[in-house]
């Protein structure tokens, strides 16, 4: 007897680890200027305390800015774990439209920090809307 998954049924790891890539495919499929990449762990409070801001974040600039969450507990992004060296959690990676990391927050010492750090990363690659040539 098979059973159909509850609407509010959580994902298996796996599932879960296979919804975080393909969000994070289509990221990288879209030509958008940059993406950043946010390495959590269900059971950081401080992670937790940032989703409402990442998703503020992601919204007021997702003409040029995809945001995608990697669950540093789940195997499936080992690959990107190691490459990336991802030894804290929360952690931002800034990637280019091509796909190459530019640059991460560092060590969270306080959820000021991690915003200061992920704010920095942002007008990194954020897009002057209107740039103005001054002539002297």
């Amino acid at each position: 007897m098979t059973t159909k998954k509850q609407k509010n049924e959580k994902l298996s790891p796996e599932e879960q680890g296979e919804a975080e890539h393909r969000a994070l495919a289509l990221a990288l499929a879209s030509g958008k200027e940059a993406t950043v990449m946010e390495f959590y762990s269900p059971k950081c409070r401080l992670c937790n305390s940032l989703l409402n801001l990442v998703m503020e974040i992601e919204s007021k600039n997702s003409d040029w800015l995809n945001i995608v969450m990697a669950d540093a507990e789940n195997e499936k992004w080992l690959p990107e774990l190691l490459h990336y060296d991802i030894r804290y959690v929360p952690c931002f990676v800034l990637l280019d439209k091509h796909g190459r990391a530019l640059a991460k927050t560092g060590v969270p010492t306080s959820r000021m920090h991690i915003v200061a750090g992920l704010s920095h990363l942002i007008k990194m690659k954020q897009p002057q809307k209107n740039k103005q040539k001054v002539e002297l």
